[in-house]
């Protein structure tokens, strides 16, 4: 979910809440229910079973979850605010972590041995980053060889392109990529 379907989804969440408040609260101003024999409809659905008391335990460990994560999420793009300061004697340069993700994004893209990269940025208390890529590597890369480069290239790429100190850069293979069986050569 990209950050502007993720406003889009609160923002239609809120309208929800706001409609169901607002409408409750127009039946209490014509008297279609009072609030007695609501609540006393209430105490008796939810304490009259064992099912029901479980259903709305259930249903309250859900909503608590979805919220974490709806926290979470809001946290995540949030995050993506964040910039990297420099300063020069010119003035201030502040480089966001979106821009900073795709300028890893098109250098890896590059390297013709990574099939597939999801790199994640962490801005340390210096000022200095963290950069952790999961990444798919084709079946005949040397991995010790190839992560040692892949390391080095990108602290040198941010730091020439972007002006970006780079404090350690961490390589977590998820997937090799084998040819397919039908691109393989028989020797």
């Amino acid at each position: 979910m990209n950050k502007e379907n993720f406003n889009n989804f609160i923002f239609i969440l809120f309208l929800l809440l706001g409609f169901l408040i607002a409408s409750f609260l127009f039946s209490l101003s014509l008297r279609i229910f009072s609030l007695e024999s609501l609540y006393l409809q209430m105490n008796y659905l939810l304490y009259s079973n064992f099912f029901n008391q479980f259903f709305l335990g259930l249903f309250s460990i859900f909503m608590i979850i979805f919220l974490i994560w709806l926290i979470r999420k809001k946290i995540q793009y949030s995050r993506n605010n964040f910039a990297v300061l420099q300063k020069t004697s010119l003035g201030t340069v502040k480089v966001s972590l979106g821009s900073i993700k795709l300028l890893i994004t098109s250098a890896l893209k590059e390297v013709k041995e990574i099939k597939e990269a999801k790199p994640e940025i962490y801005l340390q208390k210096n000022g200095e980053l963290k950069i952790v890529l999961q990444i798919g590597v084709a079946s005949e890369v040397k991995i010790a060889e190839f992560s040692a480069k892949i390391q080095q290239r990108l602290k040198d790429y941010l730091l020439e392109v972007g002006g970006v100190k780079t404090r350690e850069v961490i390589i977590n293979i998820n997937k090799i990529f084998y040819p397919e069986p039908d691109k393989i050569v028989n020797k």
